[in-house]
C-alpha cells in the first residue's frame, strides 16, 4: 500500500547506504514526526529513533527558515490555552486536554507542571451514582469509558463503594435446573 509521506509516496521503507542524512530523509522527517512520532519515522528511513530526535535538534538549531517554517516544535503557549488548561487539565487530564489542543499529552503535563496545575482524582457524587447504577450490570469496561478514568482506579472505587459485578453470563441455579430437565 502506498503512503503519502510528505511530499513522497512510498510502498517500502527507505534503503539507507550510507549514513548521511538525505534532503528526502530530512523532509519525511519534517513532514511525519509530529504524526507518526520518531519510532514510526524511524522505521520508514532505517534510522534509530534517537539519531532522528538528534536530526531533528540538528536541523532546528542550524536553520532559521525552518524555525519558522515548522513553528509545531516549539510553539509558545498562549493565554488563552493556558485558561484552557487550567480549567480542563485537572478534571479531564492531558489525554483529553492534547487533543483539543493540537498538542502532545507530555507537552500538556509539562505545561500544567510549570502553570501548578494538578489532576483532580476526587470523585464527585455523579461519578459515584454512575458507578452504583451500572457497574453491577455492564462492568468495568463500560463504566471506566462512561467516566474516562482508569479500569483500576473505576475497580477501586466500586470496592470502596461496596459496589459488585453481576456477571449474568453465567448460569443460575433454577436455570441450570431447567436445563437438566429439558435436556435429559
Amino acid at each position: 500500500m502506498l503512503k503519502l509521506i510528505g511530499d513522497y509516496m512510498c510502498n517500502e521503507i527507505i534503503k539507507r547506504e550510507n549514513k548521511n542524512w538525505s534532503a528526502k530523509e530530512d523532509i519525511i522527517l519534517l513532514n511525519n514526526y509530529k504524526q507518526l512520532g520518531y519510532s514510526e519515522v524511524a522505521k520508514l528511513v532505517s534510522r534509530s529513533s534517537s539519531s532522528c530526535r538528534t536530526r531533528l535538534y540538528r536541523l532546528r538549531k542550524n536553520n532559521k527558515t525552518l524555525k519558522s517554517q515548522y513553528q509545531m516544535f516549539n510553539e509558545k503557549w498562549t493565554a488563552s490555552q493556558d485558561d484552557f488548561l487550567k480549567a480542563n487539565y485537572p478534571d479531564k487530564g492531558a489525554e483529553w486536554c492534547s487533543k483539543h489542543l493540537n498538542r502532545s499529552p507530555s507537552s500538556c503535563i509539562s505545561r500544567a507542571g510549570k502553570l501548578k496545575i494538578k489532576r483532580s482524582y476526587r470523585w464527585s457524587k455523579d461519578e459515584d451514582d454512575i458507578i452504583k447504577k451500572y457497574y453491577p450490570l455492564y462492568g468495568i469496561n463500560k463504566v471506566s469509558k462512561l467516566l474516562n478514568r482508569n479500569k483500576g482506579t473505576c475497580f477501586q472505587r466500586a470496592h470502596v463503594l461496596g459496589v459488585k459485578y453481576i456477571n449474568t453470563s453465567k448460569w443460575s441455579e433454577s436455570e441450570l435446573k431447567f436445563l437438566k430437565k429439558v435436556l435429559s
